[in-house]
Order: structure tokens, then C-alpha cells, then sequence
């Protein structure tokens, strides 16, 4: 369950019973108001009606906001919900579309500059050479190789990077080394490790399943409100054990 998943289920269910009690009469009252309307604008069937009447209840929403809360906290968000209905009437239930993508593409231009001065330019010079650098590799790059596999998927961070039909390594990728106590569990777990391999190591934050189970990688991944690191799983003597997941990673050819 993501973060938008669980907020969904504070708002319309949980909130209406952990509240009740809690709040005053007029706030609990006001805060039903929205549980209704983003209840009406969830549905898989919305009628003209549904969103009439969610338009409704909004808009008496925001009415009473200022009277409860205060003006200073007549953001623009409060008004946006004002907007909410007709925006499902031209694209679809509420849970069809998402803003993550818009915010997640904010933090990827966040990285593009690094200094307070001549931004614009920072960002033009940083997407150009962005760019450029396929072209580049492949003239250097032989297709198909495991250095042109590895340089794809450390340029795009949704890349999967499959090894079997069963499992499948995602996330953004990055060099790095093994600890010594990573050596130590391989060498406790294999008998020999052969530590020349270091340097072609390559760490992934997430392992995909094919029953689309997700585990993370906990010293990875920045997952903070629920833990995919804890697994079963049945050795190699049949036996069934439980663990951490601490790192995924995989070996390439150097370059």
C-alpha cells in the first residue's frame, strides 16, 4: 500500500471514527463535509449528480474554513478543492490520474542546478549534456554489451534489469563495494569469495517478484512507514528461514 493508498483509507474510514469524539461537534461536522464529497468522487460510477453534489459540499467546505480555522489558512490548496469536481467531470474518477509524476519530475530538476545564480542556465546546460550522453555512448559502446546494459540502466531510474522470468532488480542503480562484514557472510555462505569482483559490483534498492511481491533492500531503500526487508525463504536444505534483506546487488562485466 502506498502513501496515497493509506491517506485514502485515514480519510475515508478511519478518520470519521478516530476523530468522532476528539474534535468539537462544528469541526467534526465540517471535516464530513470532505469524507462525503471524496467519497462521491472515488467511485468507480460517478453520475452528473455525484459530482453536482460533491461541488456542493465542497464548496460549503471552503465556505466554513475560514470561519473555523482562520483566513491565513485559506491556502491555495483550499481553494483548488473548488476545482476537484470538474476536473473529474473531464478526466475521470479522482483515483485515475496523479500528481506524483509532477512532483517527481520537481525533484529531478532540483538536481540540475547547484548554485542561486543563472539557475535557467544551469538547468539548459545540465538537460543538454543529459542529451548528448547517449549519442556518445554509442560510439563507444558496443550494443547489447554489459557496459552498454549498465550505462542504460544508471541513466534511467525506473530501468528493471530482469535475470530471471521469476525475479527482476529495479530502482536507480550505483557502484559501490562490499564491507567486510558482506565479505564475510559471502565467504560463511559460499566457503570462497573472490574479492577482485569489487570492483564491479552494481547495488539496486528493489527486487521485484513475479507474484508481485517487493522486497527492499533496508540499507537501501527510503521506505520509512512499512518494512519490505523481512522475508522467508527455503535453503538450500529445504529448510524454511526468515532474514533481513540488507543489500541487492549484482556483478557486470569491467569496462
Amino acid at each position: 500500500m502506498n502513501a496515497s493508498h493509506e491517506l485514502r483509507a485515514w480519510l475515508l474510514h478511519y478518520s470519521t471514527a478516530v476523530l468522532y469524539g476528539v474534535l468539537p461537534e462544528d469541526y467534526y461536522q465540517h471535516h464530513l463535509l470532505l469524507v462525503e464529497a471524496s467519497y462521491l468522487l472515488l467511485q468507480r460510477c460517478i453520475t452528473e449528480r455525484d459530482i453536482q453534489q460533491s461541488f456542493e459540499l465542497l464548496k460549503h467546505y471552503c465556505f466554513l474554513f475560514a470561519a473555523l480555522y482562520g483566513e491565513r489558512h485559506m491556502t491555495i490548496n483550499i481553494h483548488n478543492l473548488l476545482h476537484i469536481p470538474n476536473v473529474v467531470k473531464n478526466m475521470g474518477p479522482l483515483w485515475a490520474h496523479s500528481c506524483f509524476p509532477f512532483e517527481s519530475a520537481n525533484g529531478e530538476l532540483l538536481k540540475l542546478f547547484h548554485r542561486s545564480q543563472a539557475v535557467e542556465k544551469q538547468v539548459i546546460r545540465h538537460i543538454s549534456e543529459h542529451h548528448k550522453l547517449p549519442g556518445y555512448a554509442k560510439e563507444v559502446l558496443q550494443p547489447g554489451s554489459q557496459q552498454e546494459i549498465l550505462f542504460t540502466a544508471m541513466n534511467h531510474s525506473k530501468r528493471i534489469i530482469n535475470h530471471s522470468k521469476k525475479m527482476s532488480l529495479t530502482g536507480k542503480p550505483y557502484q559501490g563495494r562490499f564491507s567486510r562484514d558482506d565479505i564475510t557472510c559471502m565467504q560463511k555462505a559460499y566457503g570462497t569469495f573472490d574479492t577482485t569482483s569489487q570492483h564491479n559490483i552494481c547495488f539496486y534498492p528493489y527486487l521485484y517478484l513475479q507474484n508481485n511481491c517487493v522486497i527492499s533492500a533496508k540499507t537501501k531503500s527510503r521506505t520509512t512507514k512499512r518494512n519490505n526487508s523481512c522475508l522467508s525463504y527455503i535453503d538450500t536444505e529445504g529448510k524454511l528461514q526468515r532474514g533481513i534483506c540488507q543489500k541487492l546487488f549484482c556483478f557486470y562485466e569491467a569496462l
